[in-house]
């Protein structure tokens, strides 16, 4: 992985003179693990400096030249979403690329939070400069991967043997499932070669787990409660439960997150007076399972701190998280306790979320949680939901026990009016729990993320009543260009009160973040906007970026119109969509989806074109390689016109499709020109073109 990389191909590297910190980012501890890694190798900085007057000293010339490399750094992203005010953001603005440097190692699909962290800089981000990436593994790659892994483990011939066609069937299809988008993460290959290592490896085998995702909470349930099971496993079983439990992240989140310290989870395991045991736990949970892994939360990991209290532990990768808790709640729901621990979990969930008395737990669930759980081991939002469930449901039986009363003592009549009286009050006390929900979701829905409006808007249709004046008066009051205003419009849409031409006009200067889900939630009044968006697409006095947003709309809107056989469009679309940020350029080629038939021959022109310039041709195979993925001909054709630099990514999508890929070289073959030799072959072997061309059909079947 991309730490790794870093540890062993850069770090040795540097000069001697260069002081390296390496920090472990997470969500609330970043900033002060950099302080204590930097204070350890440089003691004499003042005890009253904080974060940023450290790297402010830095900058001028404190302590020679410094690299500080924030690993994981999607766990600061996943908390901050880059604030600008943040302290790290201001200290991170004091590298000067002298004495002063960082690196920030970021996971792919934090793309855009990381985006939004380098404009929160003022740092634009330029690949081959300040920007580079670390590719996954194609499927193909990775196939060939995990048979390596099988043959070491010897559950496949070794070489120069091969896979049976059986097996060859199973890895493909475990390599398959294991990608996400086309691209395996590298740990989830040795995770899994690690899982199936005793097993047979053939299709029925990953068919009877569950596919690849069912594998992970197999090998579990086998490694702590098999018959097979190493008696050790066995032993610490329930401890190892509980130590994984508390590793997990917080319901929701697939992030890994959670560090614990050595003590920390030696009371979890409920080993605290039994040392020796807890360390065979962790030698196996870590040496030989390797589930957890040590991390120091100090900043700077070293290989002499023997101190166990200074330990600390996470899990190894986000991949094991949804195994672990799928396999924790199985474990759970076999048990009156456990089922018991898992409702007061679920309510705990809801009421945090929405502290409403309609998520409490019920009287009766309240009596069986009290009588099957131990209060020590809940959580403070357990706690808290507990005393309040307690409160009111003591408040229920007195009145209860009081109403019983009256309709004891009482005749008919006063019984009806105390019923009656009962449900007007239940009907105001409905009243207004409906008004402050519709309050609180309008709230959320104004301060929201763009991606989420669209969830909030279908929340929000049972409190229409209430919600939509408000919705209407922050409409109005919000300024024009606020999120604020536009998360009103698209709420309103479905009530006909909304302003459909504004927020047509908002869709065109939206972020790429944002443009799919406004796309979205205004494709129910297309038809309202499709003309206006042509007029601004053919209107060359538009601000360019505004015409090609109108075209990635149009894209799905309008695909089927006859504009789009237009070849000066179309080179218009091709030539934007290769000139964008390289962060922005995903999203945009996703929106132009729907017409890439159209824009595969201005794309190729662009490809082909050495005048263009190194982004542009760049930007163009990445675009042609997706469009083209399951097209054999015409990644053949981008093929036999690559040059050095952009042959490698095309290849890699064709060697997807080996057979056809040797069907169309063996025809290029055969059409091959006569020509005369006028210089003697470099290699005796060259007497003929059969040489080379049997050299490059190998390399497409191997």
């Amino acid at each position: 992985g991309k730490s790794s990389l870093v540890k062993a191909g850069l770090l040795p590297r540097l000069a001697e003179d260069v002081l390296a910190v390496y920090v472990e980012a997470t969500p609330d501890e970043t900033e002060p693990r950099i302080v204590r890694g930097l204070r350890k190798h440089l003691p004499d900085l003042p005890d009253d400096l904080g974060l940023v007057e450290i790297f402010a000293r830095l900058r001028r010339g404190a302590g020679g030249k410094v690299v500080v490399v924030l690993d994981q750094f999607e766990q600061w992203l996943h908390a901050h979403r880059a604030e600008r005010d943040a302290a790290l953001v201001a200290a991170l603005r004091q590298c000067d690329g002298g004495r002063l440097h960082a690196i920030v190692m970021v996971r792919d699909d934090f793309a855009m939070a990381a985006a939004r962290f380098m404009d929160a800089l003022d740092v634009p981000i330029v690949q081959g400069r300040n920007f580079a990436t670390v590719d996954l593994f194609d499927v193909p790659h990775a196939a060939k991967i995990l048979t390596r892994f099988g043959q070491a483990f010897g559950t496949l011939p070794p070489p120069p043997g091969r896979p049976s066609d059986e097996q060859q069937r199973f890895v493909e299809a475990a390599a398959a499932e294991l990608a996400d988008d086309g691209q395996v993460v590298c740990v989830r290959l040795a995770l899994f070669a690690e899982m199936l290592k005793g097993r047979p490896w053939a299709p029925a085998t990953l068919a009877e787990a569950g596919g690849a995702e069912g594998i992970g909470v197999r090998f579990l349930e086998e490694t702590f409660f098999g018959r097979s099971a190493n008696p050790r496993h066995r032993l610490h079983q329930q401890a190892a439960r509980e130590v994984l439990k508390s590793l997990l992240p917080e319901v929701g989140s697939d992030i890994k997150g959670h560090m614990r310290s050595h003590g920390d989870l030696q009371d979890a395991a409920g080993y605290q007076d039994r040392p020796g045991e807890f360390n065979g736990l962790l030698r196996a949970l870590d040496g030989e399972l390797r589930l957890i892994t040590p991390t120091d939360p100090e900043g700077f990991r070293t290989d002499s701190d023997s101190d166990p209290a200074a330990k600390h532990y996470q899990l190894t990768h986000d991949y094991l998280v949804p195994a672990l808790r799928e396999w924790l709640t199985r474990k759970q729901r076999e048990t009156r306790r456990g089922r018991a621990e898992l409702k007061l979990a679920e309510r705990a969930g809801l009421w945090n979320a929405r502290p409403e008395n309609r998520h409490l737990p019920s009287l009766w669930e309240w009596t069986r949680i009290r009588a099957l759980t131990h209060a020590r081991k809940w959580t403070p939002p357990e706690r808290r939901i507990m005393r309040k469930a307690g409160r009111v449901h003591g408040v229920r039986s007195a009145l209860a026990l009081l109403v019983i009363l009256l309709i004891g003592l009482g005749t008919a009549g006063s019984r009806s009016a105390v019923l009656d009286e009962q449900a007007r009050f239940r009907a105001q006390k409905q009243e207004e729990q409906d008004a402050a929900e519709a309050s609180r979701l309008v709230q959320g829905l104004l301060n929201a993320e763009t991606s989420n409006v669209a969830a909030i808007v279908e929340q929000l249709q049972p409190y229409r009543r209430w919600a939509d004046p408000e919705l209407v008066q922050a409409f109005d009051e919000a300024p024009a260009d606020s999120s604020a205003r536009l998360h009103a419009g698209l709420a309103l849409l479905r009530t006909g009160a909304a302003d459909v031409q504004y927020v047509g006009r908002r869709l065109l200067d939206v972020t790429p973040l944002q443009f799919p889900h406004v796309r979205d939630l205004l494709a129910g009044r297309k038809a309202e906007l499709i003309d206006g968006y042509w007029t601004i697409v053919a209107d060359a006095r538009q601000d360019a970026a505004r015409r090609f947003q109108a075209a990635c709309a149009l894209a799905t809107y309008d695909a089927e119109s006859l504009h789009w056989q237009d070849s000066d469009l179309v080179r218009l679309v091709a030539g934007h969509l290769v000139s964008v940020q390289p962060s922005d350029l995903a999203p945009w080629r996703d929106a132009l989806r729907p017409v890439r038939e159209r824009l595969v021959e201005p794309l190729a022109a662009i490809y082909r074109d050495p005048a263009r310039g190194e982004q542009a041709r760049s930007f163009a195979t990445d675009v042609l390689g997706e469009y083209l993925r399951h097209d054999a001909d015409g990644l053949f054709d981008l093929v036999a016109d690559a040059d050095e630099r952009l042959f490698q990514p095309l290849f890699a999508r064709l060697s997807a499709h080996a057979a056809r890929a040797i069907e169309l070289a063996e025809a290029e073959i055969s059409r091959s020109p006569v020509f005369e030799w006028r210089d003697e072959p470099l290699d005796p072997a060259w007497t003929t073109l059969d040489y080379p061309v049997d050299h490059a059909v190998r390399k497409i079947e191997n």
